[in-house]
């Protein structure tokens, strides 16, 4: 996955930091299922700047874990 596809996948799924219609909780027990990691709890931060930390770190296979249920 590069750049631009993380990009569009990011600008997709995160806006402003509202990710879909998730709530925190719902988040952090969806990403906990999907990659093993509640993204919200690990970063501390709103769902989307989560949402791009874990993008900025993570490998292609644990991304596309997040899209590909």
């Amino acid at each position: 996955m590069n750049n631009i596809e993380k990009g569009a996948f990011l600008r997709l799924f995160n806006r402003n930091g509202y990710v879909l219609n998730f709530s925190t909780n719902d988040f952090n027990s969806f990403t906990l299922e999907s990659v093993g990691v509640p993204l919200c709890q690990k970063y501390g931060l709103s769902k989307g700047a989560s949402l791009t930390a874990y993008c900025s770190e993570a490998s292609e296979t644990e991304i596309i874990k997040l899209i590909v249920p």
